[in-house]
């Protein structure tokens, strides 16, 4: 039996990019998805209703009673998580079709490997792609080379991970900062300090940049 992979998308007031994220889970190849949708925004009806209109099978909904911060409703969506693995997806991002096959045989295999990280696009609002990380081949670092050489190695976001749900939960998840939104780089290190780290080009998450949104100002 193949595990049980989480895909959490939290949702805040952008709900125009829901389909589109909907539909990348849905084309999956991997048969054991947990689609799990968190409305951070008090949008009423209308993400649930969004999440029946395009995504046709079962999945799990959560709502706020009042809107929390980023890091706080990231770690809600880990708290509710079923599944062995988890991915945290933004409701502009995407994923190929064999994302999710191409990345539990990494850690399936080798219990050394904290977090796998596909080839990451950037695109527009259109599609277009603007940038693309390094097409290097598949291959396995330690943490602590992943942390020195990151922006060597071309990644921009590190939202876009692979890892194991407990292990999320053991190291506590996004801190809470005072200031700034650098909790997804913070979590990727706590992931990664003597552990291993595997990069392959298998596979592809594709980021969408808005010139509003607070991972463009970073």
């Amino acid at each position: 039996m193949q595990p049980l992979v989480t895909i959490g998308i939290p949702v805040y007031k952008r709900l125009s990019c829901v389909p589109r994220v909907l539909q990348s889970v849905l084309k999956q190849d991997y048969p054991h998805i947990e689609l799990l949708v968190s409305d951070n925004g008090l949008n009423g009806t209308a993400v649930r209703d969004l999440v029946d209109q395009h995504y046709n099978r079962p999945y799990v909904f959560r709502k706020n009673p009042a809107i929390v911060t980023l890091a706080a409703h990231h770690s809600q969506l880990v708290a509710a998580a079923s599944g062995k693995y988890f991915i945290w997806m933004p409701d502009d991002d995407s994923i190929s079709p064999n994302y999710v096959s191409a990345l539990v045989p990494i850690l399936e295999q080798d219990p050394t490997v904290a977090v796998a990280i596909a080839r990451q696009e950037y695109v527009d609002a259109s599609g277009c792609v603007l940038r693309v990380s390094p097409n290097r081949a598949p291959h396995s670092i330690s943490g602590e080379q992943l942390i020195m050489q990151w922006t060597k190695m071309g990644f921009e976001s590190f939202t876009a991970i692979f890892a194991r749900t407990a292990d999320i939960r053991a190291c506590g998840g996004y801190p809470e900062f005072p200031g700034g939104t650098h909790c997804d780089d913070a979590l990727l290190i706590k992931l990664s300090l003597e552990r291993t780290i595997a990069v392959t080009n298998a596979c592809v998450y594709q980021l969408q940049h808005d010139e509003a949104s607070a991972g463009w100002s970073l």
